[in-house]
């Protein structure tokens, strides 16, 4: 399982990070709380309530966030509704 993500701010950076060894959740949801202009996800399906949590709470701060996800993600178990109803940029 690979989760590659950008995310842009004063200082761009860019990490692929590969789970269950890097500890992907808790790493990516640190790297969303420290965004300050712009989050670009794109994610194939998204279930983790706190990572979308985090990207909702990221656009309340005014971080630019915009989500790209594969329709799987707007089943019972995926966030995509959840994101869209909180005004999160979401995108299948």
């Amino acid at each position: 399982f690979l989760v590659c993500i950008i995310f842009s701010s004063l200082q761009p950076t860019n990490r692929s990070l590969f789970a269950p060894r890097d500890d992907v959740g808790t790493k990516l949801i640190d790297l969303i709380r420290q965004a300050r202009s712009s989050i670009d996800v794109a994610v194939y399906y998204l279930t983790l309530k706190p990572l979308a949590q985090a990207l909702i709470d990221a656009s309340a701060r005014k971080v630019k966030v915009t989500v790209i996800l594969d329709p799987i993600s707007t089943d019972k178990f995926g966030k995509a509704e959840f994101l869209a109803q909180a005004n999160v940029a979401v995108y299948i």
